[in-house]
């Protein structure tokens, strides 16, 4: 450090600025060295501080029942389905929409929206069109359609369109899985859109901790880093973890109207850096909050339409800063949230990473 003297004596008089010194060099190690955030310890609890309310789309109107929520790590943009405008909303990392993706791009009923971080692709799902089978458009990172894939199955009888997806995601591997609550499970297309399989929702084989899990048809999914899949079943209010090999591997979550259990859970978010779990349950107004494993830990929300309150929400993401952004859909906004967390020992927030000193760079405005 510029500007220290040097000790040149043993003196206990002369040690102290020695001492002072590695005191001054440890804090700053120390602030500069700090992590991610550790998992929530147990014996926390959880309280939720508003940040932001979103009330207005791209054009400045205000929102109208907003439904859908993705987020994409590779630019740090969150998309919001407008169901009225045929596209979806896109706020960067400071929640201003910048853009809007919609008919402009072929997109004509779109129903989720979700990313391939490896390559920058983003991939819409569409509903029926007419007499069209529901399909999927990709997209490359500039929204230059690259492929539109029917989804048909072998096994659909000719004339006949029966699944229609309300979610997916990319596997490690790049095949993709899209959900739409079928008893069929969940299908599976290879990266270039060649149905695989379908991925029940209960897979053979013993469950760690239960013997037996009550299969339910999954209604949304999602991935962690690991490449393990978080299917939701809204039907049987659980959610199933597989591993990246499709080996199911847990479930957690119960079936209710009471705290801690899910009675028609839409969504779900995972905080990966915290080791968390956000179930968002339109019917109990509330996000409910598990650890990886399994564990319930807290809940927040009640009906209301105060901050932090929900009118039937329907969508849970969180960003790269571990902020919560709930579609809080009847009270026609999106509530931005940041976790803090109270337990034994120190009070106050867990410290979330901030935006990179670099920023994504902004797509130019499309629709």
């Amino acid at each position: 450090m510029t500007g220290a003297k040097k000790v040149v004596g043993r003196r206990p008089e002369r040690l102290w600025p020695l001492l002072l010194l590695m005191m001054i060099m440890i804090a700053a190690g120390t602030a500069t060295a700090a992590g991610p955030p550790a998992p929530v310890p147990p014996g926390v609890n959880l309280h939720v501080v508003l940040e932001k309310l979103i009330l207005r789309d791209h054009r400045g109107d205000l929102l109208r029942y907003p439904s859908q929520l993705a987020f994409d790590p590779a630019q740090e943009e969150i998309y919001l389905l407008l169901a009225d405008r045929g596209g979806f909303v896109v706020y960067d990392y400071d929640f201003y929409p910048h853009l809007f993706l919609g008919k402009g791009r072929g997109l004509q009923r779109p129903r989720a929206v979700f990313f391939a971080p490896a390559d920058h692709r983003v991939l819409v799902i569409q509903g029926r069109i007419d007499q069209r089978p529901p399909s999927l458009l990709i997209f490359d990172g500039a929204y230059l359609p690259l492929i539109e894939i029917e989804l048909k199955t072998p096994d659909t009888p000719e004339g006949e369109h029966d699944f229609v997806p309300s979610a997916g995601v990319v596997g490690r591997n790049g095949d993709i899985y899209l959900a739409g609550g079928d008893p069929r499970g969940v299908m599976v297309l290879s990266p270039e859109g060649a149905f695989r399989r379908w991925l029940p929702p209960l897979a053979s084989g013993e469950v760690t901790g239960e013997e037996e899990v009550a299969a339910g048809p999954i209604s949304y999914l999602t991935r962690d880093t690991q490449g393990r899949l978080y299917g939701l079943s809204e039907e049987a209010g659980k959610v199933y973890v597989y591993s990246a090999s499709e080996e199911l591997l847990y479930s957690f979550g119960q079936k209710g109207a009471n705290v801690g259990q899910l009675s028609r859970p839409r969504g779900l978010a995972l905080d990966e850096r915290r080791g968390l779990v956000y179930v968002v349950d339109y019917m109990r107004h509330s996000v409910l909050v598990y650890s990886l494993n399994g564990r319930f830990l807290h809940e927040f929300g009640g009906r209301g339409t105060a901050p932090r309150w929900f009118n039937f929400p329907n969508a849970v993401v969180v960003d790269a800063q571990g902020r919560v952004v709930v579609a809080d859909m009847f009270n026609h906004r999106l509530q931005v949230l940041r976790p803090e967390f109270i337990g034994p020992g120190p009070v106050g927030p867990i410290p979330a990473p901030g935006p990179s000193a670099e920023q994504p760079p902004r797509r130019d405005e499309r629709e």
